[in-house]
């Protein structure tokens, strides 16, 4: 009867210190690369809640004057990554709306402007806007596309 561990050296109890280094090593590395991966989807996801929620102003601005057969208008400042519309009920907020998308929830670093009549976009009666273009908002690399057409179509376009 054998009773020395030395003669099963594959049986041997634990793990050696390389094999917990290399485990310990591997699993850091998996660790880093999901929390890189989940930051940029964060952004991402912060990217597209503010375009949702621009997106969903315009549209409310656009149906109010419509509904209410006179023209809103929505105002909006790129240097202070926000805007507003005087005279359109805000039903989050129970007041009018104004929203800064540079704010802790949104975190967007730019707002670029290219609408044919300045940062302002007003709706008539029928729906029509006084500007076309687009509006460009920006989190690090990531950029989406707004873009309003002569109609009064309010659209997104992801690059």
């Amino acid at each position: 009867m054998i009773n020395n561990l030395h003669d099963y050296p594959f049986n041997r109890p634990g793990m050696s210190l390389a094999e917990l280094i290399i485990v310990l090593c591997i699993t850091a590395l998996l660790a880093s690369i999901a929390t890189l991966t989940f930051s940029g989807m964060t952004g991402r996801a912060q990217l597209q809640s503010a375009a949702d929620r621009l997106i969903s102003d315009l549209r409310l601005v656009r149906d109010q004057a419509q509904s209410d057969k006179k023209t809103y208008t929505l105002q909006i400042k790129p240097g202070l990554l926000s805007y507003e519309a005087p005279g359109v009920f805000d039903i989050n907020n129970e007041r009018d709306i104004s929203v800064n998308l540079g704010d802790s929830y949104y975190r967007i670093n730019a707002m670029i402007i290219q609408l044919d009549n300045g940062s302002s976009i007003s709706f008539d009666k029928r729906g029509k806007p006084s500007s076309v273009g687009n509006i460009i908002l920006r989190r690090g690399l990531d950029k989406i596309t707004i873009v309003i057409n002569k109609v009064g179509r309010i659209e997104q376009i992801d690059p």
